[in-house]
């Protein structure tokens, strides 16, 4: 017996992906050879509900050509979980996915196929940054104009910009947190402009509360801003200044944990003025960490195993709440200020409740983005007591950092990966609402791993020979135009546009080079940022027309246009039509190099459209 089922093919589920509440859905089983007097069942479970009691076992409509199929919708949004049964000569076969998301006849019933069930509101949700352009800054390395601030505290040491070019790798090793290049919110005010003429229309910035290192996760006080970065009214112009430009202001929000060295805790004694919960159990603060200690005051939680830099916070801590969620609390003074969203860092470890409210509180204000840091398939993650996440289902967060993206498109492209790619992107499509979808930031490069430019040259090197750094920028032009064309947004890390290197923290984090123009990778980012202004992308209908180790060719299609991307990621030329039959209808708009529509050129990509009525 031959069996045929994957989710990610149309003549099996249609429609393909999430479902909203109440939209029916068809299944499809191909079976071959098939014995005359078999039965064919598809058991649906409920995430959470796996007893034999709460299973959906439905017997499946034969069609023509051995294909069995069946209707099927959700009242409850959840994720939902089927295989296939197959009763034939008093034996029971189970039909399950393998890994490549086939069908394949198993013992057991492990592997399952998913469906995410999210609720039906969330289709005729708008932002307003679907089709956008992001920019990543990291303050301190971004632009520092120079001004003089009050209130710097005396333990951070300011370095020249350049202090990267004179220093070796020996003396990189002990840069520690306290060392700053002084980039601050005027600095990024005085950039605007270089960021508009580069197609950006979000900026994310990583923390600027006050807190006590450059990376500034340590958060010290998180109603002000950090006095190296400027004052609260300086963030007020920026947001004034960025909406002029159409652009918007997405700020990190780090709940989870706060420094030690902080208004909250106190355990150095920098702010004199207020008992913080490591000095008095009659702190104002003591109770959110209440819950922390284990030992008090010497012993306590921290976040990933550092307890004496990181105090973790108790969220369930009404206290705590209030003081993020409140009226007077967090989320509304920085929304009151002009940010237009948070990025949530380490959503994986905040309680289902807590993200429950805070989301509802940054709701309260419309139209307002909340992203979260998440680094895999976001509908697979558990909290600790091994309830599933529902981040995406609609009353939590829009989307999430795609790192799958990320780290299957890197690989792809430097070594051919097809597999994986396909695989990975497929699931992450499978499995978001199209809401998510369309709001995914799409990353190279961030804050927390390597710079593209090093994964793609010699990853774990800070050492590069010529042919490295060349092959490695005809490389990076390609995974742009893959970031700016598969479904999402497409998320620029700060200095990429330059072809900055940078092996990983704190090389990653360098200040900008911005002596180092490299235009022609500017250039390409400016004529992507403008097809996607010419072209809506929001996400229709995407499908990966072909794919092998050498060459990527995909479509994104709504009612009016299909673009079609062919990537060439080899040095070898290849006719367009082995892959995919060009009619002539299709007109290049996008091109890195010179290729036309039926001849592929070496370390190319290109991109197709033809209007169309559907």
């Amino acid at each position: 017996m031959r069996v045929y089922h994957n989710s990610w093919k149309s003549c099996y589920k249609t429609p393909f992906g999430a479902l909203p509440q109440e939209k029916e859905c068809t299944i499809s089983l191909s079976i071959k050879d098939e014995k005359q007097d078999i039965k064919v069942y598809i058991i649906i479970y409920k995430d959470g509900m796996w007893e034999k009691e709460n299973e959906k076992r439905m017997e499946m409509k034969k069609e023509d050509n051995g294909l069995y199929s069946i209707n099927v919708s959700f009242e409850e949004i959840g994720y939902y979980f089927y295989y296939f049964e197959v009763d034939v000569e008093d034996k029971k076969l189970y039909i399950v996915k393998d890994e490549n998301n086939e069908a394949i006849i198993s013992s057991n019933t492990y592997h399952k196929w998913q469906i995410t069930v999210y609720d039906k509101l969330l289709d005729s949700k708008k932002t307003g940054l679907e089709n956008l352009v992001m920019y990543q800054i990291f303050p301190d390395s971004f632009y520092r104009e120079e001004v003089i601030y009050k209130d710097v505290p005396k333990d951070r040491r300011i370095i020249d910009t350049d202090f990267d070019l004179k220093i070796n790798d020996e003396q990189r090793e002990t840069l520690k947190n306290n060392t700053y290049y002084g980039g601050n919110i005027k600095g990024i005010i005085k950039k605007l402009k270089y960021l508009e003429n580069l197609g950006v229309n979000i900026i994310y910035l990583n923390p600027i509360f006050e807190a006590h290192s450059n990376h500034r996760y340590n958060t010290a006080n998180f109603m002000n801003i950090d006095s190296l970065l400027g004052s609260n009214d300086d963030f007020i112009q920026l947001c004034k200044e960025a909406h002029k430009r159409n652009m918007y202001i997405i700020i990190d929000g780090v709940f989870n944990h706060v420094g030690a060295d902080s208004i909250y805790f106190n355990k150095f004694n920098r702010y004199s003025d207020d008992l913080g919960a490591y000095n008095s159990k009659a702190s104002k603060y003591y109770s959110f960490f209440k819950n922390s200690f284990i030992n008090y005051p010497t012993d306590y939680k921290g976040w990933w195993g550092d307890p004496k830099g990181l105090p973790e916070i108790d969220k369930s801590s009404q206290e705590y709440i209030e003081y993020i969620c409140g009226k007077n609390g967090v989320i509304k003074t920085w929304l009151d200020r002009g940010a237009d969203g948070f990025r949530l860092d380490v959503i994986d470890e905040l309680p289902n409740q807590f993200i429950d409210i805070l989301c509802k509180s940054i709701r309260e204000y419309g139209g307002k983005i909340i992203i979260g840091e998440v680094w895999e398939d976001a509908t697979d993650k558990f909290d600790k007591n091994g309830n599933r996440r529902k981040y995406l289902l609609g009353n939590q967060i829009d989307s999430v950092m795609n790192y799958p993206f990320t780290n299957n498109a890197i690989e792809y492209i430097k070594t051919g990966n097809n597999i994986a790619f396909y695989n990975n992107i497929m699931q992450i499509m499978d499995h978001y609402p199209k809401h998510s979808i369309n709001l995914m930031m799409n990353l190279l490069s961030t804050h927390d791993i390597e710079r593209v430019r090093n994964r793609l040259a010699n990853e774990g090197s800070r050492v590069f020979s010529k042919i490295q750094k060349e092959t490695s920028k005809e490389l990076l032009k390609l995974l742009f135009v893959m970031q700016y064309t598969i479904p999402g947004i497409p998320c620029i890390y700060y200095g990429d546009e330059k072809g900055m290197f940078g092996r990983g923290n704190l090389e990653n984090r360098k200040y900008m080079q911005w002596e180092n123009e490299e235009n022609d990778l500017k250039e390409i980012l400016i004529n992507l940022a403008l097809f996607r202004r010419e072209n809506s992308l929001i996400y229709t209908c995407f499908e990966i027309k072909y794919i092998d180790s050498n060459v990527l060719v995909y479509s994104l299609k709504d009612s009016k246009k299909e673009i079609l991307v062919f990537v060439n990621r080899t040095k070898e030329n290849y006719n367009t039509n082995e892959f995919f039959k060009i009619d002539t209808g299709y007109k290049k708009i996008f091109c890195i190099k010179d290729s036309d529509i039926y001849n592929l050129k070496p370390l190319d990509a290109m991109i197709l459209k033809k209007q169309i009525n559907i």
